[in-house]
């Protein structure tokens, strides 16, 4: 984690801090456990990053991870929906993302840079 060298903390010192195993933290830091909405609490007191912005991370992370997994089963779900003459046209990503998230510049997350956060 990028902001801990920054801020010259061990990983083992931040574990400590917001009271999880250095295992678990080292774990989340590399991509392979979420965070969860109480940890991002503790790391947004820990450091005075908002819990929000983390979590929006994780969702974000999350979803390109499942979309990498699930690619060949939403080629077949595309294929079914042309099958059936059943038109997915009717709202588009974008006209989401413009709904749900109102302050697109603290909010909206760009997921081609994402690996490196976890890295």
């Amino acid at each position: 984690m990028d902001e801990l060298k920054a801020r010259k903390i061990t990983q083992k010192t931040f574990a400590d801090i917001i009271d999880v195993p250095v295992s678990a933290l080292n774990e989340i830091i590399k991509g392979k456990k979420n965070l969860t909405p109480e940890l991002c609490v503790r790391i947004e007191e820990a450091l005075w990053i908002s819990a929000r912005f983390r979590m929006n991370l994780q969702v974000a992370y999350s979803l390109w991870i499942a979309k990498q997994k699930e690619s060949k089963r939403i080629e077949r779900v595309k294929a079914k929906l042309k099958e059936y003459h059943i038109g997915n046209d009717t709202i588009s990503e974008e006209e989401i993302e413009n709904m749900i998230f109102w302050d697109k510049e603290q909010d909206h997350v760009n997921t081609f840079n994402l690996e490196s956060i976890y890295a």
